[in-house]
């Protein structure tokens, strides 16, 4: 997971202040709670940051989706194995292919396989969406590509 430091490192770091905020570090504090949008970070615009404007979009990607349960899914880490869709409870009812991991397919599923990487679904039927502290998704997934963010 990355932290209010790794995003200010990702920005120009010029305190210019164009954004409304007081700095680069207070700017990088609103992004990460989600109280800012990164177009409102003028700077980035030039093509000496294109790079870093990548990932800075990454991270607000993230940060967007995990907003509702706190679930962050990092593609690039998942293999497929499909052990988080095969532990999560309330993926379990839902069908026989739930025990398989890969082959569940129903809509209602919190957690799917799709090429080849886990994706939220249904996260309203997340159990932490629904106030519960369940994190067996995370225990389960073996390259560390799903955590919470709260």
């Amino acid at each position: 997971m990355f932290n209010v430091y790794e995003i200010h490192k990702l920005l120009p770091q010029t305190d210019c202040k164009k954004c409304g905020l007081e700095s680069c570090m207070k700017f990088a504090q609103e992004l990460m709670r989600d109280k800012i949008k990164l177009e409102k970070c003028t700077p980035l615009k030039e093509k000496k940051y294109a790079q870093n404007k990548v990932k800075l979009e990454d991270i607000q990607r993230v940060i967007k989706e995990a907003a509702k349960t706190g679930l962050v899914i990092r593609p690039e880490l998942c293999n497929g194995c499909g052990s988080c869709v095969t532990a999560c409870p309330e993926n379990a009812p839902l069908s026989p292919q739930a025990s398989t991991g890969k082959g569940i397919e129903s809509d209602k599923a919190v957690l799917r396989i799709v090429d080849g990487k886990v994706k939220g679904w249904d996260l309203d039927r997340c159990r932490r969406c629904m106030g519960q502290t369940c994190r067996i998704c995370v225990d389960v997934c073996p390259t560390g590509a799903i955590s919470f963010w709260k």
